[in-house]
């Protein structure tokens, strides 16, 4: 139940958003994500993993 309020009070926020998944029994299930105005809380460190990855010849 913690997990459930503190998820609609960030909804309220509109740092996370759901949609609703059918299930074969039961009720929908809510898929929660991240907004995009959530990502301010979210560095992007994209350009520094890409250096490290050169660095080290770390290739994926």
């Amino acid at each position: 139940m913690a997990v459930r309020q503190l998820l609609y009070d960030l909804q309220k926020q509109k740092l996370v958003n759901f949609t609703e998944e059918s299930r074969a029994m039961g009720r929908p299930a809510k898929m929660w994500a991240v907004t995009l105005e959530a990502n301010r809380l979210f560095p992007d460190g994209y350009a520094d993993l890409t250096v490290i990855a050169v660095q080290y010849r770390i290739f994926i």
